[in-house]
C-alpha cells in the first residue's frame, strides 16, 4: 500500500494593506514628520484619518507662521535700538557736535566748560572771562584726544587726584572756596560739575607729567614736548565737527577768516582785512616749537622767490606767535632772517578766535578773504605751494 502523500492546503490568501496603512505604520508619510508609535488604522476609514493629518499639518503650519512673525518682531526691535544708538545720538546723548574717534562731544559739555570758566575766572580776579563757544568746542576736543590716549596707555587717575586738582586751582588763583561756591552757584553750577569739567584735565596732566615731559624743569622744553605730542594725536585722530555749537561762522574751509589786528614785533599794527585782495598764508606758530622752526625756513625761501615768479604767485604771510614773549620772537626772528610780518599773539586772541589746537597750524586764505585749506603740523614746499594753489 502505497502511503499517500500529503495533501496541501491552499494557503491563506493575505490581504495587502492600504498604502495609507503602511504609511502610518512606518511613519514614511510625504511631510517627512516620524510617528513614533505605529498605529494600525483600519482601511475603510481613510476619511476621517486624513482630516486628522491635515489638521496636524495646518496646526504645524500656524506655529511656525507665529515663530516668524515674533523672530521678525524682535529683529525690528534690535535694529530700531541700533538705529537709536548710532544714528539718532543727539536724541540720546544731548546735541553731538563734534566726534572724536567715535566719542561724541555734546552741546552740553561745551556749555558747561564756558560756565566752569567764567566761575574760576570770576573766583579768582573777580571778573568773568569767557571763550566762545568754538574756541571751547576745539580746547574740548584737544583734550578728549589726550585723555582717550591716555586710557589707551592703561592710565587712569582716582576721586582724589581730581579732588587735588581743584584744591590746587583754588590756592594757585588764591580762592576762597566759599567765592567759588557762590561763583558756581550763579552758573547753576555744583562742585561736582567742576570735578566733572577737570576730570579729563587732570588725567591729561598726570599723564604728560609722567610719561611727556621727561621730567624737564625748562618751560620751553617742556610746552615742546606736549606740542610734539599733541601734534601727533592730532594728525592720527578722526575728529568730526558736526555743526558749530554758536550755529554762526566757524574758521573752517569755506568760510570766511575771522578779521584781526595785532601788533608786529616792531610795534606796528598787523590786520588781516587789509590784505584783501592777496593771498595770505596765516601761520601760527612759537619759537619753542621744533616743528615750527622747521616750517619757517620754507615760508622765508618761499616769500622771497615770489617776486621773480610774476604777480600771479604773489601772496602775502602773518605769522602769529603764541604762547611767548616778545624778546624770545624777536631773537627768532633775527636768527632766521625773517622778512614776512610776525605778530604777538600775547593774549592768545587769535589763537582762540581761529580755534587753533596743536601748532603749528596754518590757514590758507584766498583774496576774498576766505579759508580754503588748512595745514595742521609740519609741511614742506611742495605742499605749501599745493595749498597755495587752492587758496587761488
Amino acid at each position: 500500500m502505497s502511503k499517500s502523500s500529503p495533501v496541501k492546503r491552499p494557503e491563506k490568501r493575505q490581504e495587502p494593506a492600504s498604502l495609507f496603512e503602511v504609511e502610518i505604520e512606518t511613519g514614511n508619510r510625504s511631510d517627512g514628520v516620524p510617528v513614533s508609535h505605529p498605529v494600525k488604522v483600519d482601511s475603510k476609514r481613510k476619511v476621517p484619518l486624513r482630516s486628522f493629518v491635515i489638521v496636524q499639518r495646518r496646526k504645524r503650519i500656524r506655529q511656525r507662521r507665529r515663530l516668524l512673525a515674533l523672530t521678525g518682531l524682535i529683529s525690528a526691535i534690535i535694529l530700531t535700538i541700533w538705529s537709536l544708538a548710532f544714528w539718532w545720538q543727539p536724541l540720546l546723548q544731548g546735541s553731538v557736535v563734534a566726534r572724536v574717534n567715535g566719542q561724541p562731544i555734546t552741546l552740553e559739555q561745551v556749555d558747561r566748560q564756558i560756565k566752569v570758566n567764567k566761575a574760576l575766572s570770576a573766583a579768582s580776579t573777580g571778573k568773568e572771562e569767557a571763550l566762545s563757544a568754538p574756541s571751547v568746542l576745539e580746547q574740548v576736543i584737544l583734550v578728549e584726544i589726550q585723555a582717550q590716549a591716555a586710557r589707551q596707555a592703561g592710565f587712569s587717575v582716582t576721586t582724589q587726584d581730581i579732588g587735588d586738582e581743584v584744591a590746587l586751582i583754588i590756592k594757585q588763583g588764591n580762592v576762597a572756596p566759599g567765592k567759588l561756591d557762590e561763583r558756581l552757584r550763579s552758573n547753576g553750577l555744583t562742585y561736582d560739575d567742576l570735578k566733572t569739567s577737570l576730570a579729563d584735565v587732570t588725567l591729561v596732566e598726570r599723564f604728560e607729567e609722567r610719561y611727556i615731559t621727561g621730567g624737564s624743569n625748562d618751560p620751553k622744553v617742556r610746552a615742546a614736548r606736549v606740542n610734539q605730542w599733541q601734534l601727533g594725536l592730532v594728525q592720527k585722530a578722526n575728529i568730526e565737527r558736526l555743526r558749530d555749537p554758536n550755529n554762526g561762522i566757524a574758521p573752517r574751509v569755506g568760510t570766511r577768516a575771522p578779521d584781526f589786528s595785532l601788533k608786529g614785533v616792531d610795534g606796528k599794527a598787523i590786520q588781516l582785512s587789509a590784505l584783501r585782495g592777496t593771498r595770505v598764508v596765516l601761520y601760527l606758530w612759537a619759537p619753542w616749537c621744533p616743528a615750527c622752526r622747521a616750517v619757517v625756513p620754507i615760508l622765508e625761501e618761499a616769500y622771497k622767490s615770489q617776486e621773480s615768479n610774476g604777480e600771479a604767485s604773489r601772496f602775502e604771510i602773518i605769522a602769529v606767535a603764541t604762547q611767548s614773549e616778545l624778546p624770545s620772537v624777536s631773537a627768532f626772528v633775527e636768527e632766521f632772517g625773517v622778512t614776512f610780518p610776525v605778530a604777538m599773539d600775547l593774549q592768545n586772541y587769535v589763537t582762540d578766535l581761529y580755534q587753533v589746537g596743536p601748532i603749528p597750524t596754518s590757514y590758507f586764505i584766498d583774496k576774498d578773504g576766505m579759508i580754503r585749506a588748512v595745514q595742521i603740523g609740519q609741511m614742506d614746499a611742495s605742499t605749501l605751494q599745493q595749498r597755495l594753489g587752492a587758496a587761488r
